[in-house]
């Protein structure tokens, strides 16, 4: 039957978590708490970990008879895991469990279990524990388990899991209760229902899958693949919406860093493809704001009453000029702006110089000969006269 790949964890909780349940492997109590925590060990940091740790076997203690602690250095179930291709997984009865070096054995009623000078412990079947070369060994009897009807389990692909194909297995000493096997599994239903980077396609058959299974580690294994699927479509995801948005032509440098942090920060797909619309959108706001001010311009040089037809033309081609680059792609929008801002600023200038030359030099000749203005020369001069030049500046 057909069920998750295979996708390397990186979250250090998720690994934590994953060894914890391997531990108590065999405690269904056990089980459903670390079950129970899936969220906060994934959510955990480097720092906070060590303390989710201890409140969690902490738990786990208190539900077990007072001076039991389960450290399972023999395993109490048949089963064998093995890697097959790309990450699947194959579950399989099997006969031995061979433990080599074995230094510490910790067991029921005692902290620690001395094992010295043990070459080989051979587990031939799973009542008979058969030790080799073992000189001293301080231990009650180990309690065991029997495995039975469990079928091979392949993880090739999320898209092809048929939730009738999953056959139940039986691998615990004490049958979890249909009433926690429930809740059990509803809240793995939620913790799937809640992962953003999966499609609905997939999420309604893992829950299907859940709702379906009848064991416990069984659920627990199709949610931790989930999860590792979600956090590799995450990564992909955000990868490929951050280079798309990179993509995006006339895209400042401001711009391109603020939605690739949100981006980074957006916790569902959706969410991802909203941001790239939204960076998309704000470049195109951009090149429109950018058309009205080059227009703008024209406008206010147009104004400009001593400047020729000749230097008007100049200018606006130049102003055409900075919104053809800009939809090249070689000026943003800051850099654009500047420069119609400059264009404007020297046309100014030199219709500023223009006037100069084309006053100063009749006052200047008016004042040299002692002849009163006429009235619209005194008119011209009081409103010319802060940027008019100091008498023979044109002589």
């Amino acid at each position: 039957s057909d069920s998750i790949p295979h996708k390397k964890q990186v979250n250090l909780g998720a690994v934590t978590l994953k060894n914890l349940i391997s531990k108590y492997r065999g405690n269904d109590k056990a089980i459903a708490i670390l079950l129970s925590r899936v969220d906060d060990f994934n959510r955990a940091s480097q720092d906070t970990l060590p303390q989710l740790i201890n409140s969690t076997e902490a738990e786990i203690n208190n539900t077990l008879p007072q001076g039991r602690i389960i450290k399972q250095s023999i395993p109490v179930v048949r089963l064998k895991v093995e890697r097959l291709g790309s990450g699947a997984i194959k579950a399989e009865s099997i006969n031995n469990i061979k433990a080599e070096s074995i230094n510490k054995i910790q067991g029921k009623s005692t902290n620690t279990i001395k094992a010295e000078s043990i070459n080989k412990i051979k587990v031939e079947s799973i009542n008979t524990i058969k030790a080799e070369s073992i000189n001293k060994i301080q231990a009650k009897p180990i309690n065991t388990i029997k495995a039975e009807s469990i079928n091979t389990i392949k993880a090739e692909s999320i898209h092809k899991i048929k939730p009738q194909s999953i056959k139940s297995t039986s691998a615990t000493h004490v049958k979890v209760s249909d009433q926690e096997l429930a809740k059990q599994s509803r809240r793995s239903q939620d913790i799937i229902k809640s992962l953003g980077f999966l499609s609905s396609d997939q999420k309604d058959i893992l829950v299907k899958s859940i709702s379906s299974s009848k064991g416990s580690q069984l659920i627990l294994k199709f949610v931790t693949q989930a999860t590792q699927l979600n956090n590799a479509e995450s990564t992909k995801a955000k990868h490929m919406a951050q280079n798309d948005v990179a993509s995006i032509k006339n895209i400042s440098l401001e711009v391109l860093e603020e939605y690739k942090e949100k981006i980074q920060r957006a916790s569902t797909k959706s969410q991802v493809d909203e941001l790239v619309a939204e960076a998309k959108k704000v470049v195109n706001s951009n090149k429109e704001t950018l058309v009205n001010q080059a227009n703008g311009k024209k406008q206010e040089i147009a104004k400009l009453e001593n400047l020729s037809n000749d230097e008007m033309l100049r200018y606006n081609t130049a102003i055409d000029n900075i919104v053809k680059q800009y939809n090249e792609g070689k000026l943003n929008i800051t850099d654009a702006m500047n420069a119609l801002n400059s264009i404007k600023q020297a046309a100014q200038e030199v219709a500023q110089k223009n006037l100069q030359k084309q006053y100063a030099k009749k006052i200047e000749r008016i004042s040299l000969k002692g002849l009163a203005l006429s009235k619209k020369a005194k008119e011209i001069y009081e409103k010319h006269k802060s940027i008019l030049p100091t008498p023979g500046y044109y002589a």
